[in-house]
This record gives C-alpha cells, sequence and structure tokens, in this order.
C-alpha cells in the first residue's frame, strides 16, 4: 500500500492522462504487487492544480462509485489524493518549483476539496509558514472532511512540529529526512513525531533518499507507524535515460532514482513501491545476518501494508485468498 505515488510507466499525472492510461497505471502497479495507492500531485499554479484534481477526482470517484469493480480484478486501486503542494516553504522546496509555493488558505483548500470530489485522504503542508491560529483553523476543517494533514518541505522545529501534531491536528510526516531539517540539536519533525504511535512517518526505502542504515533504525524506533512509500515519477518503470516530463518538470531514471533531466536534483523514486521494498529487502543480505534480515522483515512488514491502511483509516477484508479494501 503506497501513500505517496506520483504515477509511473511514463503516465504524468499532472498531464491530464486519459482514464484508460490511468486504469493502465493500477494495472501495472497491481501485476508488481502494490494493492493499493494514493496518486500524489505535484506542486503548480493553483488554476493548474485545481484542474488536476478536478480530472483525477473524477476518475477515482468513478471508480469508488463502481467499488472499484470497473478495475481488473489484480489492479491496485486508487485511494484517493494526495496533495503535495503547493503549501510548501520554498527554502525546503525539493524538486518542486519555488515560484508555485505559498500558505495555504481555507477557501483554496475547499476549492481543492470540492474539484476532488471529496477524494482526498492526505494533505502535505509545511506548519511554520501558517500562523498558529490558521493551523488550528487548517486542522478543524480537515478533521471535519477525514483528511490527514502531514507535515512535509518544511523548515519547521521540533517545537513547530509539536504544535502541528498536537494543536492542529497534524497525523503524519511526509518522505521522512527529505526536505526537513534534522540535526542531534534540533531534530526537527521526526524529533517530534519519532515514538509518538499516532503519528505515520513515510520513508522511501530506496538506499537513495536516506542511508539504509537510518531507514533501517527508524523501522526500529517507530515500527508501528512507519509508512514504507515509492515517491515514484512518471519516469518510474520506464528505461534508464528516457526523458518524461512530471508536471513542469522532465525527469529520467539514473540508478533506480527519478532525476530532474540534466543535473542530479532527485526528484522522486524509480521504482515502485513493491520492487523498491524487494531490493531493499534483499539488499541486507550482503551486511546482515539470517536472523537480522527477519527481523528486520518483522520490523517492516506493516510498513507496507496495515501501517499506510491505518493511517487512510481503513481495514482489510480477505475475501476467496484476496485483499480487499473496506471503505
Amino acid at each position: 500500500m503506497d501513500l505517496h505515488c506520483h504515477g509511473g510507466y511514463g503516465v504524468d499525472l499532472m498531464g491530464f492522462p486519459t482514464f484508460r492510461d490511468l486504469d493502465l497505471v493500477c494495472s501495472r502497479l497491481g501485476r508488481d504487487g502494490v494493492g493499493g495507492w494514493v496518486p500524489t500531485t505535484l506542486s503548480t499554479s493553483m488554476d493548474q492544480l485545481l484542474k488536476t484534481v478536478a480530472h483525477l477526482g473524477q476518475w477515482i470517484h468513478a471508480h469508488r462509485k463502481s467499488r472499484y469493480g470497473s478495475l481488473p480484478p489484480h489492479a491496485s486501486l486508487p485511494l484517493g489524493l494526495h496533495i503535495e503542494g503547493p503549501f510548501l516553504n520554498p527554502r525546503a522546496a525539493g524538486a518542486h518549483s519555488p515560484g508555485t509555493l505559498q500558505p495555504a488558505k481555507l477557501p483554496l483548500l475547499e476549492a481543492l476539496w470540492e474539484q476532488s470530489r471529496e477524494t482526498i485522504p492526505i494533505l502535505t503542508l509545511a506548519p511554520e509558514i501558517h500562523p498558529k491560529s490558521l493551523l488550528v483553523k487548517i486542522g478543524v476543517w480537515a478533521r471535519k472532511r477525514k483528511i490527514r494533514l502531514s507535515i512535509g518541505h518544511t523548515c519547521a522545529t521540533k517545537s513547530e512540529c509539536r504544535f502541528a501534531f498536537e494543536q492542529a491536528g497534524f497525523s503524519q510526516v511526509t518522505h521522512a529526512f527529505n526536505a526537513m531539517g534534522f540535526h542531534h540539536r534540533e531534530t526537527g519533525p521526526l524529533g517530534a513525531a519519532i515514538a509518538r504511535p499516532d503519528i505515520f512517518i513515510e520513508v522511501i526505502p530506496d538506499g537513495i533518499h536516506i542511508d539504509p542504515d537510518l531507514a533501517h533504525w527508524l523501522s526500529r524506533l517507530h515500527p508501528d507507524g512507519i509508512c514504507l512509500v515509492s515517491d515514484s515519477t512518471p519516469a518510474s518503470g520506464t528505461p534508464p535515460g528516457t526523458s518524461h516530463s512530471f508536471g513542469p518538470l522532465k525527469v529520467t531514471i539514473q540508478e533506480n532514482a527519478s532525476r530532474v533531466v540534466g543535473s542530479q536534483i532527485l526528484a522522486g523514486g524509480g521504482l515502485n513501491l513493491a520492487k523498491t521494498y524487494r531490493n531493499w529487502i534483499a539488499g541486507l543480505s550482503t551486511h546482515s545476518t539470517a536472523a537480522q534480515k527477519r527481523e528486520l522483515i518483522r520490523a517492516t512488514e506493516n510498513g507496507v501494508h496495515q501501517n499506510p491502511l491505518r493511517a487512510l483509516g481503513l481495514t482489510t477484508r480477505i475475501i476467496k485468498g484476496k485483499n480487499k479494501i473496506s471503505l
């Protein structure tokens, strides 16, 4: 179950793909072993984002209306939209265009919600660029709509993040360690989140976005809240060296990571979550005993299944040997 996936197989979610192409992504993900995914946006102009969210929301709404019977049995289920930006800190933009970033306003959030056909379960924001009074109001607004607020692309301090968690109802951290501060004297979002059972933490376990040892440590420190994600882009699942649109960017695969063409800027993951996780586990054999490997698999297997579902407020039902999502 992937909470953070920008698409793949050459299909750009920000480029108004046909519903047939979106269904193809579901089929390809499902065939590889991803049971459900949360299609994730990229920062762009608000006008463009509203149109994109309306397009993707219509597609998700149609599948929900059919209770996913309109997808092949093996397909990965689109579980709603993750809005990543533009409500981010320009000083932690990563591959997001800094010129598109801005603080959130309640009318903008409500417009996104309505245009999405009420299909947004996750919204990433940088808390420090918003007044505390507004954060609390956003928390009330999100809670009424069952939207999970996630801290990401941020320079927030541990104190600011604690306020977001405790007073504004934030419950997640977007791609841990990436596009956020962490220092042994100022531990930022992770210092506020680790060991809190009510907070879910995304981790990209590809050995590129963060050191594998750091991912191992976090899985042991926070086993009940770790959510492994791919952060894959439209270039994932395509041949290395080929160029693909990703919103306003052009991205390509280099050594299993998506990078902006002509640079070394990381733009996201290069593989879907099932392949990323399998590669990570396979790589353990080079520096772990069999017992250590089994221990880590036990510590992380919930991070690709149960924890993401819990983060979304969903449960699984086992029917005829296949996982079905109970909404």
